[in-house]
């Protein structure tokens, strides 16, 4: 059974009031629909803290120290990237 790890930007997104901010409010929505048509079902880290953890080179970093712990990283994205490849699928 496929499962995602939802990192705590998910739910702060999904409750807070929507955002004057463009930018902010797309992936506020982007969240509240992922969220709403199911979010459980998938081996990704769910994440819109592009920062600290989804940027390219925190994740080339974690995926070699993983690696070197003998697991395999999932992969990261945010619920935007997640619906778009649903959308493409239809």
């Amino acid at each position: 059974m496929a499962t995602a790890y939802i990192e705590t930007t998910i739910p702060s997104y999904y409750v807070a009031r929507t955002s004057d901010s463009l930018l902010h409010a797309a992936k506020q929505a982007a969240t509240r629909r992922w969220w709403d048509e199911g979010c459980s079902g998938f081996d990704y880290l769910v994440t819109l803290n592009f920062k600290h953890i989804a940027n390219p080179f925190i994740r080339d970093r974690l995926r070699s120290a993983v690696a070197n712990a003998g697991f395999e990283l999932p992969v990261m994205c945010s619920p935007d990237e997640l619906l778009q490849n649903e959308d493409e699928d239809d």
